[in-house]
């Protein structure tokens, strides 16, 4: 504590203002001794001028002076800007309560009566002046911290000018956009769309903010939109628009729509935020069907006319070369034996046999005549044939024949055919195995190998033939997918609906 008050004396300094020189005398040694600079005036007007050279830490003012008074000199030196908070303590042999009331509201912080006690004057100045210093102190930290606070308000200020002037040219862009756009949160509510989301959907833009997301969603498909969303969330990444995927929109009528959507993940200070672009594909999914529906009837007509050129080959090619075989026959018999044509014409009738082989075989590959006896003993054919042409080992497993048209059965054959096509072009397998189920109203193919394999992601649906057979499973309205991995072998699966509705 005496450290503490040595080290506030040395940094104070105290002005004594008295008209009795004694009485600074005495001021001035006691406070002298403790280590205070000590400045003395004898009047109020010489006090005000110390006060405004010397800044002095605290006055020590008398209250009768010839002249201007001490209650007098309080208020004009309270008057100065620079010294309205230096601590004045009144000294003065007037102790009435009158005196000290007009020195506090002078504003004075202390009244001492003469003849004062050394130890009170010293006690009472050390602690206005610890009082001051830590005012002062104060001060200091409200004044730096108040600039502080400004500098950080002047830049709070710029980045709310800054993030408004952001989300006004994001609002900007989002209205400009020429796609519907959908912002959701991490809780999967609405917190943005633009006009264009307005429009496809037919909702104002005050009914979807806040919404669940499952709002723009068929109630059929809701539940299964909300576990998907819930794990996007979980795991977000960058979706592209193009994804093999089939959603609805929900209208605020009720009408369903096909869409194309887009997910593109934005972390932001106040969280996750996803990016939905979405696209009515209404116009394209009815030119898709439009298209099937002529590669439909383009594959039809192929088939119609294989068959009928397969039949013609089959009837009437065949049937002049059968007539020819035997003429060429009767014709070796009628020559003898030792007849030097006899050779001619056995070679003649052996081109003959090898040519009827021919028109076999190319009657039978533009149309196969198991064909007209169903679809199961087609793929017992095709398979058994595959086998015998390319030394795999292959089988084929159906439950019971599978009651449906012409056309269906020839495009579930051709389909089968391509797959098996492939695998000797690309598989490298030993083995294959064919299966045909149904039940219902559909039937699933799948053709599965022991080959090589290969990665779907890079490979992708246009390559190896699959571009073909999806297209032809998705010309009957049915749907084909291919499970591979690099060593793993490959699986054709093929999903097809019935048109006669069973077995």
């Amino acid at each position: 504590m005496d450290k503490m008050r040595e080290q506030l004396a040395a940094d104070s300094s105290v002005l004594v203002v008295d008209d009795q020189p004694q009485y600074q005398m005495v001021l001035k040694r006691l406070l002298g001794r403790q280590g205070y600079r000590v400045h003395v005036a004898g009047d109020g007007e010489t006090a005000l001028a110390v006060a405004r050279s010397e800044r002095p830490d605290l006055v020590l003012l008398d209250v009768m002076m010839p002249g201007m008074s001490g209650y007098e000199t309080c208020l004009r030196l309270k008057a100065e800007a620079a010294d309205r908070y230096i601590p004045v303590i009144f000294i003065s042999g007037e102790g009435d309560v009158g005196a000290k009331v007009q020195a506090f509201e002078c504003g004075g912080v202390d009244y001492i009566t003469k003849p004062f006690y050394d130890g009170e004057v010293l006690m009472r100045v050390a602690t206005h002046l610890t009082v001051h210093a830590l005012q002062r102190s104060l001060e200091k930290r409200v004044a730096s911290r108040t600039a502080e606070l400004a500098v950080a308000n002047a830049q709070l200020q710029r980045e709310i000018t800054e993030r408004r002037q952001a989300e006004d040219k994001f609002r900007g862009v989002l209205e400009s956009a020429p796609e519907a756009m959908v912002i959701v949160n991490a809780q999967r509510e609405i917190a943005l769309v633009n006009s264009r989301a307005e429009e496809m959907f037919g909702y104002a833009r005050e009914e979807l903010l806040g919404q669940a997301v499952e709002v723009l969603v068929p109630e059929r498909a809701r539940d299964g939109h909300a576990r998907d969303g819930a794990a996007y969330i979980a795991a977000p990444r960058t979706r592209a628009m193009g994804e093999d995927l089939a959603l609805f929109g929900r209208r605020r009528d009720g009408r369903e729509f096909p869409v194309a959507v887009s997910l593109s993940p934005l972390q932001t200070p106040e969280g996750l935020l996803v990016i939905s672009t979405i696209r009515d594909i209404s116009a394209r999914k009815e030119a898709e069907a439009a298209l099937r529906e002529l590669a439909a009837h383009r594959d039809a007509v192929r088939e119609d006319e294989r068959k009928r050129i397969a039949g013609e080959i089959h009837d009437e090619l065949g049937s002049l070369l059968t007539a020819l075989k035997m003429d060429v026959s009767l014709l070796r018999m009628e020559l003898p034996t030792d007849s030097p044509a006899q050779e001619r014409i056995g070679e003649m009738r052996e081109l003959i046999e090898r040519t009827i082989r021919m028109v076999r075989q190319v009657a039978t590959q533009l149309r196969p005549a198991a064909l007209n006896l169903g679809l199961v003993p087609a793929l017992e054919w095709l398979v058994d044939d595959f086998g015998r042409r390319t030394g795999l080992d292959c089988s084929f497993e159906a439950e019971t024949e599978v009651a449906m048209d012409d056309a269906q059965a020839t495009a579930a054959f051709r389909i089968v055919q391509e797959s098996l096509t492939n695998v000797a072009r690309h598989a490298e397998a030993r083995n294959v195995h064919v299966t045909l189920n149904s039940s219902g109203d559909a039937m699933e193919l799948t053709v599965a190998d022991d080959g090589r394999g290969f990665d779907t992601a890079e490979v992708g649906g246009g390559a190896f033939g699959l571009f073909g057979i999806r297209e032809r499973a998705r010309n009957l309205g049915g749907r084909a997918s291919v499970v591979s991995g690099p060593g793993r072998g490959t699986q054709v699966r093929i999903w097809l609906p019935l048109a006669g509705g069973g077995r």
